[in-house]
């Protein structure tokens, strides 16, 4: 194939070259494009009516095609939504990693969500949750702060469990929960709360503990580790 030379589909004639959909993962037009394959640079041209787009030869990925399984489904190593659909199987033996894994992982960008979730719960337990509690406590029925209380528990858990997918999980075992009920019955032997108090063992290595509206008392794992007895 000489340099600049159009990929040509069956018996289209040479002036169309190959043809394509394609979607550029911001919009959710498809686009109708035509397909150069670019020597010079080692890239495939997608050209549509908006411009050209250029994909490097060496960082197109194919994706299976759960539809017909008779088209080529591709992408771009460094761009995981979008997408280039075409008929043309001798893109094939042009692209070198057509099949490689993956290999781009943004882990400056990964590390910095990461911080910002803990920011954010930090200043959930840290400011957010004492002021809700000091003000609503006036407005709010018992039922209401119980309410609250396990919605902010379940918001926490979440933005601690560090995946996004499963929140972070709570200690359940028999023993553990006999041990706090004993320690929990103490507490509401002198006091008048007008809800029970519920405790809560955060699986985290968290040296902390705080109360959420509602009579939640949430300790973290890292707290209970550091404690030599009991009632400390």
């Amino acid at each position: 194939m000489s340099e600049g030379m159009t990929i040509h589909v069956g018996a289209r004639p040479a002036s169309l070259g190959a043809l394509g959909t394609y979607l550029d993962g911001v919009s959710a037009d498809a686009q109708p494009v035509r397909l150069r394959i670019e020597e010079s640079i080692k890239a495939l041209v997608i050209e549509s009516s908006e411009g050209p787009v250029l994909w490097p030869l060496a960082d197109i990925r194919q994706i299976p095609d759960q539809a017909g399984k008779d088209q080529l489904v591709l992408s771009l190593n460094s761009d995981p939504v979008a997408r280039l659909i075409t008929d043309e199987q001798a893109l094939v033996a042009r692209c070198p990693n057509l099949h490689a894994r993956r290999s781009t992982v943004n882990r400056k960008r990964i590390f910095t969500f990461a911080l910002g979730a803990l920011a954010s719960v930090a200043l959930i337990i840290l400011v957010l949750v004492p002021k809700m509690a000091d003000q609503l406590a006036v407005f709010i029925p018992p039922e209401g702060e119980k309410a609250l209380g396990e919605a902010t528990l379940h918001q926490i858990q979440d933005s601690l469990s560090g995946t996004g997918v499963m929140p972070i999980r709570q200690c359940n075992s028999p023993e553990g929960i006999a041990a706090l009920k004993i320690i929990r019955d103490r507490l509401e032997a002198h006091t008048d709360l007008p809800v029970d108090l519920t405790v809560h063992v955060l699986d985290h290595r968290m040296v902390n503990a705080f109360a959420l509206p509602g009579g939640h008392v949430v300790f973290f794992r890292g707290l209970i580790n550091h404690a030599e007895t009991p009632e400390e």
